[in-house]
């Protein structure tokens, strides 16, 4: 059974891009070519995609997406390492990009429900009480435990 890419495409593209955008920080711009390519990724591979009840083809969407920023960091680093930062038209640091990628590391690190705080609160501009499901004390108690976690990983990486 082939896979319907466009009504994948209608679904996922807005939440696609706006994980490209957070993952990739001052270098959003880049996000829709990534997500473009994601989707033309998934185009080419559509019929060799085997539907399985327990894996939603978003899942596929969003390892296409990992595995697409990953290479978009080593090209980042490697040109980093080439010297071609002058040649580059970008007006992005890539002691900013060193940091955001190690911030990065730390809070994937965390637990998953210390990183949903961290981001909507500062990555997405949640209030403590927008969170479904959570009162606004937990949020607060979450949101104290991932800064300690997080301070704790980034004096262990020091």
């Amino acid at each position: 059974m082939s896979l319907d890419v466009a009504a994948l495409w209608e679904a996922e593209h807005p939440g696609l891009l706006r994980f490209l955008r957070y993952k990739l920080g001052p270098d959003g711009e880049s996000a829709e070519d990534l997500a473009s390519e994601i989707f033309l990724r998934a185009i080419a591979k559509q019929d060799a995609y085997q539907v399985r009840a327990s894996t939603p083809p978003r899942n596929w969407l969003y390892r296409i997406a990992s595995n697409l920023l990953t290479d978009h960091w080593r090209a980042m680093r490697h040109r980093r390492h080439l010297g071609l930062t002058d040649a580059m038209s970008c007006s992005i640091r890539f002691e900013d990009v060193d940091a955001r990628l190690d911030m990065q590391a730390h809070l994937d690190a965390l637990p998953e429900r210390q990183q949903r705080v961290i981001v909507g609160r500062f990555y997405e501009g949640k209030v403590q009480s927008e969170y479904d499901g959570m009162t606004v004390e937990a949020v607060k108690k979450l949101t104290q435990r991932a800064f300690v976690n997080l301070r704790r990983r980034m004096e262990c990486a020091a």
